[in-house]
């Protein structure tokens, strides 16, 4: 019973500061267990920014929609010609849409129906261009 009395008494002394004590534990508990949920959100695929809103069940508002990107679709080349260079040592062929067909002088140019057609002939793709 004497070691209950003295107990007593020692929490009696330290109140305030095992109060404020346990409330930041409890302020930390919180804090991580928002953090959590917060990143659980985001890795679920919404946004923090985009949470959904509380609605309670009967009532005719819409409900809030999260909604996601749409890929765009890449474009297909209308030109499927490709041209090779008179002068070029390395037998590299260019669409139409890369940077270097432009470099090529139009007097140097030779024409192909198509990739597989300079393919072929022996020529690669060029090292900046893509298909």
């Amino acid at each position: 019973m004497h070691i209950i009395a003295e107990f007593l008494t020692l929490i009696k002394t330290y109140q305030k500061d095992i109060f404020l004590g346990i409330c930041m534990i409890l302020v930390a508990s919180i804090g991580y267990n928002l953090g959590a949920s917060n990143a659980f959100r985001e890795t679920s695929g919404e946004s923090s920014t985009e949470a959904a809103i509380y609605q309670p069940s009967g009532t005719d508002l819409p409900k809030r929609s999260i909604s996601k990107p749409v890929p765009t679709p890449i474009p297909s080349p209308l030109d499927l010609r490709v041209v090779v260079s008179k002068s070029s040592k390395n037998k590299v062929y260019h669409h139409t849409w890369c940077g270097g067909y432009k470099q090529i002088k139009e007097s140097n140019r030779i024409w192909f129906d198509s990739a597989e057609a300079a393919e072929a002939a022996g020529y690669t793709l060029a090292g900046n261009c893509k298909k």
